[in-house]
This record gives C-alpha cells, structure tokens and sequence, in this order.
C-alpha cells in the first residue's frame, strides 16, 4: 500500500501518528508496525464492510426502483421533473406511455411539452405553470395531450418547485396520470345530465304550452301539479288549484267511479273516459280525460291529459244536425222521417193506434223555378216549410224529402176524417199568396194520403202508396188530396209504362203533327195552321196531347219534344209553299222550359235557317202564366225573338192572371181569346163583353186578335161583327194531318171553303 494511500493515511490519523512528522525511531518500529498491521486490518474490514453494504443497499434500491415502476405502471402514474433553468428533464416510464412515445424518445422540458397540450388547454396549462414558477404554488389540473398519431388523452396533473438549500427553486416536478376513461364518463354523464335538464326544460315547456290541460293528482283526487293551460281551462289560478280535489270541479266522478278508476289503473295502463267539468265562473263544459299513473319521487300519483271537447261536441251535433236535417228549410229530411215513422209504425202495432202519411208535392214549382230562377224556388221552399209547420200539431212531424216534395206523419189517427181535415189545413195554408221578386205567387199542392194498417204495415209500402195517390191528385186537377186505393196501383203502373214509351216514341218515329187552320174572319181564308203533336201508340192507338203532354212536361221530355215538332212543321211548311200554296203562318206552341233557355232564340234562328223558313211567318204560341215570371229574362228572350222577324202570341188569353201591362211590356204581337168565353156565346152577355173588349184592345194596340173554340155559325157571325182578325175551331176545321190539310188548302184557294 503507498504511504499516501487515502485509508492508511486515515487509519495514520486514528492513531495519532503525523504522516508529515518525523518516521519512528528504531526502538519504535516494531510496535509502530504492529500496530500499523492491527490498523490495516480493520481499515480492510471497513472497506469491505462499506463495499458489501453499498451493495445490498444498490440491490435493494433496484428493487425498490423497480416496485416503484411497477406500482407507477399498475396505478397509471407518471413521475415527471423539469429544470427550471435548461433543457434537462426526467420522464418515467409511465410518462413514456400515457403520452405515447417510446422509451427512447428524449424527455422534454416543459416548453416544448406545452406543444403537445391541446391548443385550447394550453392557457390553463401556462397559467398553472407560471403560478408555481413564480409563487411556488402546487397546482393540479386536467387537460387533453395530443399524441404522436394525434390522438387526444385527457391527463391529470399535479406539480410543484422543489426548492433549493436556498430557498430557490431550480426543478419543477410533479405525477401525471391518464384519466381519459374517467374523464370521458364523466363527460358523458355531464352531457346525459345536460340533455335530460334540456329534455325536462322541453317537457315542461310542451306542458305548458300544451293545447290539452295536464293535472297530476293523488289517487284520493288531490292536485299535485297543474300546467297553465288547465289553470287557464278552469279560470282558477296555480295556487287556487293546488289547494282543490277533483271533486270540486268533476261532476260526473263518483265514489264508485273512483273505484272503478283505481281497478283500471292497478295494471299500469291508460284510462280514456269522458266527464263534465265545472269552470270558476260556475260553466259547465265536456272533457274528454285519459289518465295514467305516474312515479314522482318515487310515489305514485296520476297524470291527466283533460281536453275541452266543446267545439267538437258542437262539431258532432251539427253534423248530426246535418245529418238528418235539409240544409235549406231545417226541416228533418227523408233518413229522420223514415227513422220516425218506423218507431211510429212499431207504436201503432203494439197499441193498435192509427199511423198517415201525407205525400206532398207543389204543383208547377218547376216554372217558376225556370222563370224567376233557383234563387227564388229556394225562398219559395222555405215559405212553404214555415207555412207547413205552422199548420200542423205540435206532435206532428213534416219533413222535406228533395225538390219540391214534402212529407207529412201523422200519429195516434182515429180517423180519416182528421187525416182530411189536416190536409185541408195544409191546402189552405199553401195558397196565400206569396210576394217573390215584386210578384205575387199562388202556389198549390197535390196531397196523397196513406194509412196503417189499411195501405200497409211497413215504411216502404206506406210511402209508395202515398206517392201513388199524391199523383191522382195531380191528375185530377191538382190542389187538392187524395187518399190510397188499390185501384191506383193499376193506374199508376200504366203511368210508368206510358212515360218509358214516351222516352223512345222519338227514337221510333211514333209521333206525328196535326195542323188546325185558322181563318181570316172577313173573307173566309185560309191564313196560318196550328201544329199540334199527336202520339201513335203502338198498343194504345193514336193519342191526343192531353194524354201524354203534361208527363212530357213532368219528366222535361217536353223539349226535345217541342225541337222536334217546331223542326218538324218548319220543314212542312215549306214543303206546301213548293206545291204552289200561298204562304201561311205556322203557330208552335212553345214550352216554359224552352222560353228559360237564353239561347232560344239562336237555337230558333238556325231551325229556320236550316230548314229554309222565312221567319216572318212563324208564331211562337206562350201562356199567360209564362210571361208572369222573370220578367226581365222573358222580355229579353221575347225581344230577342222578335227581332229576328219570329212573331209572339199569347194562347188561351183572359183565363190567366197577367194584367193588361205585360201586353204592353213584352209588345206581343197576336193574343188568342180562350175558348171558354167563345163557347156560351151569343148568349152570354159577360161573356160577349169579355170577348167584345178583348177584340176592341187588340185593335186599339195593333195587336191581331185570334178566337179559339169556334163552332157553329152565330159564333162566327159574332166575332165578323166586331172585328175579330181571325177564327179557329170545329166550323171550319179540325186538326188534320199534312197530307188532308194539303187539300183543304187547295179547295180553300178554288174559293169552296163553306161560309
């Protein structure tokens, strides 16, 4: 061992010997060495006893290193330390991992850790930082760390300056740990919690902005919640409610509704059902309820969705209303009728009491429809219901089936004698005159009557029955009744038949024109004819119009009737004028639905055109009645006509109700007196007076006046001695077919006409 060696230099100190001293004497020697010797030795075992310990403890710190990491590894936890003064820095492994680079990577001071920071955590990281560099505060912070292949960890951080001997702090360090998994639960959690504060905030809003009233309530009916709408619904506020039960506004709940209720609801379902609530101000009003149960803090309660079914109730009944009401006389239509006369039927067969049926139906509304227009009907229709209302019981019960046709049930009849006695009511009722569009109307009905048990026991029986009379009515003169018989059912079946035949007598060429002369008063000439339509049954032989034309008019066959006997005599009359006969006029007798027509006289104008007609000699025959209705319609229609040379007469003049003014008016330009006040003359000085100023008007207004009905010769010696223009009747001739006419007009020239 050198003498400057450090542990015998120490083991010299020990003994108190100087090693810059002087050496030991001879004599000293050998106890000098000795003890130098004893010296080594232990200087030797100290050196070994230090270098076995430094050992163990190096052992012994690895182990405790590597539990350290192992437990830094299994807990997540990274130790960290930054020189605040360089670049030096110390990772763990950990740290290594949570930010995802390999072992090998250098460590990074904190600077350049703050580049893996996400750059919207960086201030809060800085201002951590910079708090425990310059006030030597410990901090602890999450934030997200962006990692090599750009994925994003949230970390937690907690670190501090570590402070010198002077006080100064030259390192910064810390843990982290990786709480991604944490802090994305926890996230998640804030975002449901965030969703369902939004979602409750959107419930509650709906709930009070609901067009339906929501209550919650206990199961013995106390209110535990109410939206603004069921405040509002009630009239009562918030606080007012909260201190009620359902009992105080509900009046149809029970108790043994309740019970009911509760029974429903024990299996956890919806209950529907309907009540009527009471409003503050004392109103009553219909709900319609669905209630369920509800858990609210862990009790449970029942939730009501109420819905004011004002308006719908009223909806429905309006509808109803509508239903089994005539939307223009608010009178009960056929389906209400046939409901009533069913349960009056079942009545009168348990009680053996008397049911009638009265079948009404207006007579020749449809002209008047034509004429004045729908308008007018309707205003018509609606009279007549008021006026059949009134005429009647107040158990009695009139309904209108469409159009024109109403129906009447009448119960607990003793007899037909007050069966008749009603009818005669409604009869009297109906005529009164009526003002419509500045005139007054006169309308009228025909009646059929139908009886049970007599006419039938069932509602369909019964009302064919009284349809059936209500037509004999008609045929027999109309306002008047008639009550069923079996002998109509024949009639009637034959009325059917004889309206299909109709419908093809056009198609077979079944109808055929007659022509009756009419005469120049003075001289004996022939002047015009008269078409008039005749029908050739196959079954029934040659039929006069009074047989089949008011079921033309009835079933509007009338106007292609009417088109083709006009088409028909235009075409005729040209026919005789090349056989060299001189010109006559030709009279058509025009129909109401026709003259409602504005195209009427176009439509005219091309017949004639077509047919090669000089309109100067065609007559368009109207009744007084036509020219009574729309006049201003008519006085276009009629203007329209004469304008185009087509001359306009008014048949059966005097047995209307038109006033001399409508002469004027509509500037006829031929009248025809009625035969009935032709027939009792000479002889009957009214009706001689009647015809006397008929005659001495139409030439005062320079209107041609023709006689209907002449028959025998004092008549026609009459009529030449005060002025009549023309004659026509059986004297001279009947209507007779082209081919005979064509005769007697040419005798009629030859000057044998008999006088």
């Amino acid at each position: 061992m050198p003498a400057n060696h450090p542990l015998l230099l120490r083991q010299l100190k020990r003994l108190d010997v100087d090693p810059a001293g002087p050496p030991p004497t001879a004599a000293q020697w050998p106890q000098f060495l000795a003890r130098v010797s004893r010296a080594y030795t232990e200087a030797d075992q100290e050196r070994y006893l230090a270098t076995r310990s430094q050992e163990i403890a190096a052992r012994e710190m690895d182990d405790v290193c590597r539990r350290l990491a192992d437990a830094q590894r299994i807990a997540g936890l990274g130790h960290w330390a930054f020189s605040t003064v360089g670049d030096a820095g110390h990772w763990s492994e950990e740290c290594f991992r949570i930010l995802g680079m390999p072992r090998s990577a250098p460590a990074l001071n904190y600077r350049k850790l703050l580049k893996q920071v996400h750059r919207a955590d960086r201030p809060l990281v800085q201002d951590r930082i910079d708090a425990a560099l310059h006030q030597g505060e410990q901090f602890e912070t999450e934030f997200r760390l962006l990692r090599a292949n750009g994925e994003i960890r949230w970390v937690q951080v907690i670190g501090k300056l570590a402070e010198d001997g002077d006080g100064k702090g030259s390192r910064l360090h810390g843990t982290v740990v990786d709480v991604t998994r944490r802090k994305l639960v926890e996230l998640r959690q804030e975002e449901i919690e965030a969703a369902l504060r939004e979602s409750e905030a959107h419930f509650r809003a709906l709930v009070e902005q609901a067009a339906d009233s929501f209550y919650v309530h206990d199961f013995e009916g106390r209110f535990i919640d109410v939206n603004q709408r069921g405040c509002d619904c009630l009239g009562f506020s918030r606080g007012e409610l909260l201190s009620m039960s359902l009992a105080d506004i509900d009046l149809d709940l029970t108790i043994r509704s309740v019970k009911n209720l509760l029974g429903s609801l024990s299996a956890g379902t919806a209950v529907a059902l309907e009540s009527r609530y009471r409003r503050k101000d004392g109103s009553i009003f219909p709900v319609e309820i669905r209630v369920g149960p509800i858990d609210i803090g862990g009790q449970r309660h029942l939730l009501a969705l109420v819905r004011d079914v004002t308006e719908r109730r009223e909806l429905q009944d309006q509808l109803q209303h509508l239903a089994y009401h005539d939307p223009l006389t608010d009178l009960p239509n056929r389906a209400m009728f046939n409901r009533h006369l069913t349960h009056a039927l079942i009545q009168g067969q348990r009680y053996n009491k008397g049911v009638a049926v009265l079948f009404i139906d207006l007579d020749r509304f449809k002209n008047i429809n034509d004429t004045l227009g729908h308008d007018a009907g309707d205003r018509l229709l609606q009279e007549i219901a008021r006026r059949l209302t009134t005429s009647l019981r107040g158990g009695d019960l009139v309904a209108r089936l469409g159009g024109d046709e109403f129906v009447v049930l009448l119960e607990e009849v003793t007899d037909a004698g007050h069966v008749s006695q009603v009818a005669r009511q409604i009869l009297t009722a109906l005529i009164k005159e009526f003002p419509l569009d500045g005139q007054m109307i006169h309308i009228t009905a025909s009646i059929g009557i139908s009886t049970f048990p007599e006419d039938g026991i069932d509602e369909l029986a019964l009302m064919k029955h009284a349809d059936v009379a209500m037509y004999r009515a008609k045929e027999a003169g109309k306002n008047n009744f008639k009550f069923y018989s079996e002998q109509m059912d024949m009639h009637f079946g034959a009325q059917l038949a004889l309206e299909s035949d109709l419908r093809r007598a056009l198609e077979r060429k079944e109808l055929l024109l007659y022509y009756q002369p009419k005469v120049e008063t003075q001289s004996g000439r022939i002047t015009g004819v008269e078409a008039l339509v005749r029908w050739q049954h196959p079954r029934l032989g040659l039929l006069a119009p009074e047989q089949f034309i008011s079921l033309a008019e009835e079933t509007g066959l009338i106007v292609p009737l009417t088109e083709w006997v006009l088409r028909e005599a235009c075409s005729q009359n040209c026919a005789w004028a090349a056989q060299g006969l001189p010109a006559m006029n030709l009279a058509v007798n025009l129909s109401a639905l026709l003259l409602a027509d504005e195209n009427l006289p176009v439509n005219v104008s091309a017949m004639l055109r077509e047919t090669g007609m000089d309109p100067g000699l065609l007559e368009l025959e109207i009744t007084e009645s036509m020219v009574m209705h729309n006049t201003g319609k008519t006085m276009a229609i009629l203007l329209g006509l004469q304008e185009r040379g087509i001359r306009i007469a008014i048949d059966d003049f005097g047995s209307g109700y038109s006033s001399l003014s409508h002469l004027k008016q509509f500037a006829i330009d031929i009248i025809k007196i009625d035969r009935s006040f032709i027939a009792d003359i000479p002889g009957s000085q009214i009706d001689e007076a009647i015809a006397d100023a008929i005659i001495t008007m139409g030439k005062n207004m320079n209107i041609v006046v023709v006689a209907e009905g002449v028959e025998i010769k004092e008549q026609v010696q009459f009529l030449r001695s005060r002025g009549c223009d023309e004659i026509q009747g059986f004297f001279f001739s009947e209507p007779l077919p082209a081919q005979d006419l064509s005769r007697l007009l040419q005798r009629n020239v030859a000057g044998v006409l008999k006088n």
